[in-house]
């Protein structure tokens, strides 16, 4: 279609693109194209006397930018199925925001709206797959995918390799002009548009597509992958480097590896860096720190280190887990966790940001002690505060915290502050406080207000979550730990330490729910996701899903919007936008002048 549309555009000048199912009576959308919405065109705005609404999966409105269920109503839907009554009471139903009673129809299409209104297209609901706990639209890589000069055709399809049980993105990509471009280059053109968790493992090059007789796509004849384009190949050389290559082919679910071939070029992400660093200890008798394949991603590299063997012994699951050594004498950069405890999910900005940084993640320590129960945030500032200044005793210090971090990082600010201690850096990844009357609202209204607001996902048919526990559970999930090879590999030695994490999970709830700011004299670097979170309803029930939230909290709140939803942000998409963040707000040409302003760049002051 893109291409279709690129040479009709080239040659009539003007093209108008349709969208519709039957059951609206054929056309709902329309959308004027231009040449340069050819590569993945729009589906447009709907047509005169009907209306299209993106909701959840409980059939509530979606803010702009997520992805949602296309409902269509309006005049052209129709009546139902001839027949079929229990096909029509499914996908006909009651259109809640009409106010004639009519009906609306569920298309089955995911889509997203755009700023300006109009319609995406993401790819059908049955299409969606889950790839390491995260749910993943293939559309949406094939759309990314045209946007590339050199590709003409993509599909994206789930695959799983007979010796590895895992599920893996494979992307066939048909190339312009009898192109071949390689996968390091897609997947690089890919890591600036997408999370990690959606950039395909394999790829084959095609010469065309596969047709059925009437034109459509034949999947079932889509050919089989082989091996992955390799540069010059060198296989392993000596016992060692057999033994990780063996390794990197079981973790990733590949057939071949050079000793040169990067980690990361071959499919790699944090999730599984943290797998091949559990395997380790028992492997090769030496514990590394999480970021060594951020430094050293080849076979040859890794074969190095392990000979050094130079590294101190380290828990995963340590509350001051190091991630990199860095230089001696510079402030370390402190990441505190979100509400699962875990702080693996940093190790992305480790290839980006100053090597001389040292960096630590603070974990919660509950995930060592099940027992260990903090009284409120405040308790958990003063605990962690204790274990980092073993490593920096005194300031300036760097704190960054994601979602419920940044609560805690803003509360260790306020007791490093009473200790007369400087912060340089304190940043916020769409973190917000809850207000007041949060902790007397009903727990069932704060549940699902935490459902919407973080943007968890409900299988048709399962029921809202009702109580903290039931939510803890559902994020879990969300979040993939029980896909986590690092994780089950815990598991074989600690059975309960899920279970442990989901109440851990609950206590950060409540403690979050509790918990008020002190006001600080301290400038803070706040980065927003541009899909904004939403409460699903009453925004102002229990947190105020604004930046400016902080202004009562904080000197001057400097703004930077990061085209991501929240679960994104540290992916390895953004790891370079947000290490560039982190590092000129340790620069003097970073220092803020005190006034509101706002900039075209999409930096805002609030002070």
């Amino acid at each position: 279609m893109p291409e279709l549309a690129t040479q009709l555009l080239s040659r009539v000048g003007r093209l108008t693109q349709l969208y519709g199912p039957t059951e609206t009576t054929i056309w709902s959308t329309i959308m004027p194209l231009q040449l340069t919405d050819a590569a993945a065109p729009p589906i447009g705005r709907p047509l005169l006397n009907t209306r299209v609404y993106v909701l959840d999966a409980q059939r509530q409105p979606l803010p702009t930018g997520a992805i949602g269920e296309l409902y269509i109503g309006g005049a052209g839907v129709a009546k139902g199925y001839r027949g079929k009554r229990q096909l029509t009471s499914e996908r006909f139903v009651r259109d809640p925001f009409a106010d004639d009673g009519s009906n609306m129809y569920l298309t089955g299409d995911r889509v997203r709206q755009r700023r300006d209104g109009m319609l995406e297209f993401i790819g059908r609901a049955d299409a969606q797959l889950k790839i390491r706990g995260h749910r993943v639209e293939p559309a949406e890589i094939e759309n990314a995918l045209l946007l590339h000069s050199q590709v003409a055709q993509a599909v994206v399809v789930g695959h799983r390799d007979g010796d590895h049980d895992a599920l893996q993105l494979l992307a066939y990509v048909v190339g312009k002009h009898g192109a071949t471009p390689s996968p390091e280059l897609l997947r690089a053109h890919l890591q600036q548009r997408l999370p990690a968790s959606m950039i395909p493992t394999l790829w084959v090059p095609l010469q065309a597509l596969p047709l059925t007789p009437n034109g459509k796509l034949d999947r079932r004849a889509l050919p089989s992958p082989g091996a992955l384009p390799q540069r010059a190949h060198v296989a392993p050389r000596d016992a060692l480097e057999h033994q990780l290559a063996a390794m990197l082919q079981d973790v990733l679910g590949i057939e071949v590896v050079g000793v040169e071939d990067n980690f990361f070029e071959l499919g790699g992400d944090s999730l599984r860096a943290a797998e091949m660093a559990a395997r380790f200890p028992q492997t090769f008798g030496v514990e590394l720190p999480l970021g060594t394949l951020f430094h050293a991603p080849t076979i040859v590299g890794l074969a190095e280190v392990i000979k050094r063997n130079a590294r101190t012994p380290n828990d995963p699951l340590g509350v001051l887990l190091p991630l990199r050594a860095g230089t001696p004498g510079t402030p370390p950069l402190f990441c505190i966790h979100p509400v699962v405890g875990l702080g693996w999910s940093y190790l992305t900005l480790l290839g980006q940001l100053d090597p001389q940084w040292p960096v630590y993640a603070l974990q919660s320590p509950g995930l060592s002690d099940p027992q260990h129960r903090p009284e409120s945030i405040e308790a958990i500032a003063r605990d962690y505060l204790a274990r980092l200044r073993t490593v920096q005793p005194q300031g300036p210090y760097r704190l960054i915290g994601w979602s419920l971090g940044g609560l805690i990082a803003h509360a260790i600010t306020a007791e490093l502050h009473a200790l007369g201690e400087e912060v340089e850096l304190l940043a916020m990844l769409d973190s917000y406080p809850h207000l007041e009357q949060a902790a007397s609202l009903p727990e069932s209204e704060n549940v699902r207000a935490s459902v919407h607001a973080l943007g968890l996902h409900l299988a048709p048919g399962q029921p809202m979550p009702t109580t903290v526990a039931e939510l803890a559970s559902l994020l879990c999930d969300h979040y993939g730990l029980n896909d986590l090879p690092a994780v089950r590999q815990l598991l074989e030695q600690r059975p309960t330490l899920l279970d442990d994490m989901g109440g851990m999970t609950q206590h950060h709830l409540h403690l979050a729910r509790r918990h008020r700011p002190k006001p600080l004299d301290q400038d803070v670097v706040f980065v927003e996701a541009s899909v904004r979170m939403t409460s699903g309803g009453d925004d102002t029930v229990w947190v105020d899903y604004r930046p400016q939230a902080w202004r009562p909290y904080v000197r001057n709140l400097q703004l930077h919007v990061l085209d991501s939803d929240h679960h994104s942000m540290l992916s390895s998409a953004h790891s370079a936008t947000l290490s560039a963040l982190l590092h000129a707000a340790t620069t003097k040409a970073a220092q803020r002048d005190g006034s509101i302003a706002t900039a075209s760049d999409g930096v805002a002051e609030y002070a």
